[in-house]
């Protein structure tokens, strides 16, 4: 079902989707998290929705081994995404988002079914039916169905590129915090929640960027030497040095 009170918001997210790159060597330092984005990452964040949609840096820009990267992948984490430098691609294809919400997916669906017994498994429900002209979508790459309010944030903030496929259907829990209904779907590399109580209906990207830095800054902190610069899109150089 289509939400009320979405357009302006789906609007005013577009806005930073228009041409806006980052000239090679731009940079910005964010004095909300005392980080800097810079050159590849910095245009890959300036292009696709900015603090609405990927949040600000957490985290300096580092090389690290993930599941899904190789080793030494440079890497930034943001609020809601963790970004990745993937010099072997094509010049717009080498910033890629790490598949959070994949990783996360097992233990979120147990948490929630643990706070709302009888929940059903959201993996495993067929897909709604898409009628022809509709606005409602389903994959075949993972037989799930994104609609309404959901597929124009999807669409209308990078589409595959940033979200990846859904991984569940579109399903409803109690928000512990304000005791309201949120509607939840899972991609694979953001989380999507439909908040009614703000602004007439918002749409919110849990924060997993920020939740993995949690986990590892200690350990990453205590490594300078990991500590690089990623080049900018048009380079196929590994990393830079660290900026001074």
């Amino acid at each position: 079902m289509r939400r009320a009170g979405v357009a302006v918001i789906i609007v005013s997210l577009s806005l930073g989707l228009l041409p806006s790159a980052a000239a090679a060597g731009d940079s910005r330092f964010f004095s909300e998290t005392g980080q800097t984005s810079s050159n590849a990452f910095y245009e890959f964040w300036l292009s696709h929705g900015q603090t609405a949609v990927l949040g600000f840096p957490v985290s300096p820009t580092f090389r690290a081994s993930t599941d899904d990267s190789p080793p030494n992948t440079v890497v930034q984490a943001y609020e809601r995404v963790v970004m990745e430098w993937h010099p072997e691609n094509p010049s717009g294809e080498r910033v890629q988002l790490t598949r959070l919400a994949v990783k996360r997916l097992d233990q979120y669906i147990q948490d929630y079914q643990s706070k709302s017994p009888g929940m059903p498994d959201v993996r495993t429900l067929a897909p709604r039916i898409c009628h022809t002209g509709s606005d409602c979508e389903t994959f075949d790459a993972t037989r799930h169905t994104t609609l309404g309010a959901f597929r124009d944030f999807w669409n209308v903030n990078g589409g595959l590129a940033v979200f990846g496929y859904p991984l569940t259907e579109e399903f409803t829990v109690t928000d512990p915090a304000t005791s309201r209904p949120v509607a939840i779907q899972v991609f694979e590399r953001a989380i999507f929640e439909f908040h009614t109580e703000i602004d007439g209906g918002t749409i919110l990207l849990e924060r997993l960027g920020a939740e993995l830095w949690d986990y590892y800054r200690d350990n990453t902190l205590a490594h300078p030497e990991w500590f690089v610069t990623v080049p900018d899109m048009t380079s196929n150089a590994p990393f830079l040095p660290a900026m001074p």
